[in-house]
């Protein structure tokens, strides 16, 4: 860059932003996203609005979605709203890391390769990740001193975060610092498995110790007999309700059957 080019205007502000954005076009000529359809510098305000809008279909966050989601390839130009990521060079690289690496690689590995060698910043970098997990079904192992939040705001109580399981974190920039390895296939394990369990028994604990799990799978077991015995109350007062209405219970039942 020519100093003439840098240097215009009185604000030395404007000048830094200038020279910097003039290094990092030498360093990563072609980033793997296309910000020519961006209306806006891309904030961390947008990209907790993009998770909120492609993972847990927050409605406020749709213009956002709009606005980005298809320049960074989590979405189709013609479906702008609707999660896909199958074209994203990002997911790309991410595959190609995780498959060179053999099916297992730290989550700080990744991201240091999407940052530095291709010039995403490292929350941008984590989004990606997300959404490789949600796309390609894996999962990340999440470190014991995780700082993870569900969205009720209470520590995330897993001890990995599935793809079915991303909609259920709050998005944070620095959620990474918790991350551990990623794995294209997932291994359940009881704490895994704990964040459905409690929906049953909110009771149940996490733990890694193989006595205390088997005791918090009794109690699941127990929880699920108890719902078995109250499913078929449910059912003997739908057969009643309907004999009483004279009327066919067998569509209301069959759904309960099915579960």
């Amino acid at each position: 860059i020519r100093p003439g080019d840098a240097f215009t205007g009185d604000d030395p502000g404007a000048w830094v932003e200038k020279l910097a954005h003039a290094v990092l076009e030498r360093l990563y000529p072609a980033l793997p996203l296309d910000s020519s359809t961006f209306p806006r510098p891309l904030t961390l305000k947008d990209l907790e609005r993009l998770f909120k809008g492609l993972f847990q279909g927050d409605q406020e966050a749709r213009d956002t979605v709009l606005a980005f989601a298809p320049g960074l390839g989590l979405a189709r130009k013609d479906k702008p709203l609707t999660f896909n990521p199958t074209d994203s060079p990002a997911i790309r690289i991410i595959r190609q890391v995780v498959e060179a690496r053999g099916g297992l690689v730290p989550a700080n590995d990744v991201i240091d390769h999407l940052v530095y060698d291709h010039g995403l910043t490292e929350p941008l970098a984590t989004l990606y990740l997300l959404a490789f997990v949600r796309h390609a079904h894996a999962e990340i192992a999440l470190k014991p001193s995780h700082r993870i939040q569900s969205t009720s705001g209470d520590p995330f109580p897993g001890d990995r975060l599935t793809w079915d399981l991303v909609s259920e974190v709050s998005y944070q920039p620095d959620m990474a610092e918790g991350f551990g390895v990623v794995c294209p296939a997932p291994s359940p394990s009881w704490n895994a498995v704990l964040p459905y369990a409690r929906l049953l028994a909110p009771e149940l604990k996490g733990s890694e110790d193989a006595d205390e799990v088997a005791s918090q799978e009794r109690l699941l077991l127990e929880a699920l007999c108890s719902q078995a015995i109250h499913i078929e109350n449910i059912r003997q007062s739908i057969e009643a309700l309907a004999t009483r209405l004279k009327q066919d219970a067998h569509q209301v039942l069959r759904p309960m059957e099915d579960l």
